[in-house]
């Protein structure tokens, strides 16, 4: 299968949504990327993201960890999405991230 183009743009706006209902807005001002290393066979089809984000409430940075795969329902098929439960990687993927940021100055 042929994967899309996964777009790379920032910064780009976020939000974060409390159980309680409060909203947080932020910025991603920093991205790196991986493939996950053993995913689907080595397609690609799983993307790592290590992203420093500026909360807009506080100005403060905090880091997320998350990653892409290709959409499987009707909706979003064949698309890029953002993963919606925790990630498991190797420790090595984990340590790629944190050494291109690093590279990148801001890790």
């Amino acid at each position: 299968m042929e994967l899309p183009e996964l777009p790379f743009k920032l910064p780009r706006k976020g939000l974060l949504r409390e159980p309680t209902g409060e909203k947080f807005p932020f910025t991603i001002v920093k991205e790196v990327r991986h493939p996950q290393s053993w995913f689907a066979a080595g397609t690609g089809a799983k993307i790592l993201c290590l992203q420093l984000l500026e909360l807009e409430h506080n100005g403060k940075q905090e880091l997320r960890l998350g990653y892409y795969i290709i959409g499987k329902k009707p909706r979003m098929l064949r698309k890029w999405v953002w993963g919606q439960y925790a990630t498991m990687m190797p420790i090595e993927d984990f340590y790629t991230l944190v050494e291109m940021a690093r590279k990148e100055g801001w890790l």
